[in-house]
């Protein structure tokens, strides 16, 4: 059985059609809805209810650590079902492309990782500066002003911290990811024997791109992880988002391409390729349209 642990915050009516799409399988959801959200679990019209699991505990802001601990909170729950072998951390602007297979996911790690060098003064950067706000939307003009005459205190003093705790090396990439439980457990048994690995990460920019990576490629782990998350991703900005809402042209890419998911999603922006999806999942389930995974 597979577990999805999933962060959202808005479009309730699409949150439950992916969830269901998923529960149709069999397998279970951990979900969280970011307190702010003007709907909670009980909005969803969920088909198999008790294979999903809602928490709304954080209200959270770009760029700040409660994503992050809303995702920790998933996670610790999670673990806590022993019939569960294989753990995907999606969001709920995430599309389906073409269901996992257990049998074929093995022991390999879907997750971006990149090590942080020197030479990358942008990601050095978001490691020395120290977040005053980790709660905050540190896109805000106050916010930013406040942090950048921190960091500029930090350089005249030499009070810029550049590594994290207890760990050879830095490495960064989006959250979201796909694992066995057995490295999923192992990150949560380093979170929890080394509260100063958070601690440090609490007042980072964006800390959830440092989290999983960090401890996974500094782990006996890293030779798991494979070249992709198998996630389909427009980093450019289009449909007034970045990373882009996805619409129709996307769906040739993500056909070529070896992907589980796709995001973002909005349900009117992205209606064409959503269509196209399912004519692919219903051409999938006759046998006449397949992805080979890895």
């Amino acid at each position: 059985m597979q577990g999805f642990l999933i962060t959202a915050y808005r479009e309730p009516q699409y949150l439950g059609e992916l969830i269901n799409e998923i529960t149709e399988y069999g397998d279970r959801v951990w979900l969280h809805i970011d307190r702010k959200s003007t709907f909670t679990g009980a909005d969803l019209q969920l088909q198999h209810p008790e294979l999903v699991q809602v928490f709304q505990q954080y209200s959270i802001n770009w760029g700040g650590v409660r994503h992050l601990e809303a995702i920790i909170l998933l996670m610790s729950h999670a673990l806590q079902a022993d019939d569960i072998a294989y753990y995907h951390i999606i969001s709920g602007q995430d599309a389906i492309v073409s269901y996992p297979k257990e049998n074929e996911l093995g022991e390999a790690i879907l997750m971006n990782a990149q090590q942080v060098l020197p030479s990358d003064i942008i990601t050095m950067r978001r490691l020395e500066q120290y977040n005053c706000f980790p709660n905050a939307d540190t896109r805000m003009l106050p916010v930013r002003a406040i942090n950048k005459a921190i960091y500029g205190i930090q350089q005249l003093t030499s009070h810029t911290h550049t590594h994290i705790p207890n760990m050879n090396k830095t490495y960064k990439g989006v959250i979201w990811s796909s694992m066995p439980a057995a490295a999923m457990r192992f990150v949560m048994e380093y979170h929890n024997s080394h509260p100063e690995y958070l601690r440090f990460l609490r007042h980072t920019l964006i800390p959830e791109e440092f989290f999983l990576q960090t401890i996974i490629m500094n782990s006996p782990f890293s030779t798991h992880v494979a070249t992709t998350n198998s996630r389909y991703t427009d980093w450019t900005m289009r449909n007034g988002s970045l990373p882009a809402y996805l619409d129709g042209s996307d769906i040739d890419a993500i056909r070529s391409g070896n992907y589980l998911f796709a995001r973002k999603i909005d349900p009117s922006i992205s209606s064409l390729l959503l269509q196209e999806l399912r004519k692919d999942s219903i051409s999938a389930h006759n046998g006449q349209y397949h992805t080979q995974l890895l």
